[in-house]
């Protein structure tokens, strides 16, 4: 009778685990454990071991067979984990711009064929005759003439149309010279001036209906400033003088630094041009301050 170990008594000793190979090179890896609950139990693993080659560029491959030095030398090729953190190769496929070609061409393909499709559609625009909608015009704005707005409505309404519509037209301009009194015809500011005679004033006052959103505020341009000058610090020298501000701008630099300009806007041109001869040569902050009138 053979003689039995006091370890095969004991249950929390686990037997050793079993390593198995077959045919297809699958490695079985068979353990036991014990749980929290103290029951034995058995985990079986397994394990394929898959070669995978891929091409690397060259002088990646022959640094890798560099010789390590410094606290490295003398280890094997590879990182060693004691020295070196490793995190999860990532593979990109990229073209030479950064993006997916394949998306690329397929948009281009289906913008030649929403081309193709346009052309050979009967759609014409109005104001530039290519071929999309009048209304979706990129530039409209620009072509939207009278003349232009005149002959869309005349191809609209036929040949009897055309002349109500060069009717309207003489009727607006006869209102502006003032030949004509009486109805609620509105007339645009922009179309007064061409109305009128495209003599370049109109009844407005000398001024073409493009020159009203060009008028002139009352704002002064300060240059030649300290850098640790401030809007009170102008401010008060405005109200020195007595004058009326509405608004004063110090634009700053990325440090809030003062840009060395400022801009100050009046109520009136009359304020501004008394600022203007008060202001200009005027020593500030221990520089001469040079004043102008602001321009778009």
């Amino acid at each position: 009778m053979g003689q039995t170990s006091w370890a095969d008594d004991d249950g929390s000793v686990l037997p050793s685990p079993v390593v198995t190979v077959d045919d297809k090179g699958i490695k079985t890896v068979i353990e036991y454990k014990i749980n929290e609950e103290g029951k034995k139990f058995k985990v079986t693993k397994r394990i394929e071991t898959k070669v995978i080659k891929r091409e690397v560029n060259k002088s990646v491959a022959e640094r890798k067979e560099w010789r390590k030095f410094g606290l490295e030398r003398g280890n094997a090729p590879g990182p060693n984990t004691d020295t070196t953190t490793t995190g999860e190769n990532i593979y990109l496929k990229l073209n030479q711009y950064g993006y997916d070609a394949d998306a690329i061409a397929k948009a281009e393909a289906e913008a030649q064929k929403e081309q193709k499709t346009t052309k050979n559609s009967t759609i014409q625009c109005r104001y530039c005759k290519q071929g999309h909608f009048t209304a979706k015009c990129p530039d409209k704005d620009r072509l939207a003439t009278p003349e232009t707005l005149a002959s869309i409505i005349n191809a609209e309404d036929g040949s009897g149309g055309g002349a109500g519509v060069s009717a309207g037209f003489s009727e607006a301009a006869s209102l502006l010279d003032g030949t004509k009194k009486g109805g609620s015809s509105y007339v645009p500011p922009h179309m007064r001036d061409k109305l009128a005679g495209g003599s370049g004033t109109s009844s407005l006052g000398g001024r073409s209906g493009s020159d009203l959103g060009r008028e002139e505020k009352p704002t002064l341009r300060l240059t030649n400033l300290s850098d640790t000058v401030e809007e009170d610090d102008l401010r008060d020298l405005c109200r020195r003088f007595g004058f009326r501000v509405n608004r004063i701008n110090v634009p700053k630099s990325y440090t809030g630094e003062s840009r060395g300009f400022a801009f100050i806007d009046f109520f009136d041109h009359s304020d501004a041009d008394a600022c203007l001869e008060k202001l200009n040569g005027l020593p500030f902050h221990n520089i001469i301050i040079h004043a102008d009138k602001a321009r778009k």
